[in-house]
């Protein structure tokens, strides 16, 4: 916090910087520490950029679809009978899924 504070200062928004996406998610996971509440951090991601959490990278309320590389694993399973809401317990940002992984060693399916 006292580096983006220092460099707030020198620059008066961190939007000038040349990596400003990454400093805006870095200042809004900060805003998590406690005194401070995920709608703070979810207000200075929304000032920001996208709109959205900067930690999740499906929009809200989208199916979420795992990279291709992931989708072939022989543990991973596509179940759309079975899809599922996903919600954040820090910020609420919600998705769906229906992309399963079933544990090898003791079969446990999970999200």
């Amino acid at each position: 916090r006292f580096l983006i504070g220092r460099f707030e200062q020198r620059l008066q928004t961190i939007s000038r910087a040349t990596a400003s996406r990454q400093w805006n998610q870095l200042k809004a996971v900060l805003a998590l520490q406690p005194g401070r509440s995920a709608a703070t951090a979810a207000q200075l991601e929304s000032q920001s950029s996208g709109g959205y959490w900067p930690l999740h990278r499906t929009p809200a309320g989208t199916l979420y679809r795992p990279h291709e590389k992931l989708r072939h694993l022989t543990c991973v399973f596509h179940r759309p009978e079975e899809e599922k809401v996903l919600r954040c317990p820090e910020c609420g940002h919600t998705i769906f899924g229906d992309w399963f992984f079933v544990s090898p060693k003791n079969h446990r399916t999970s999200v």
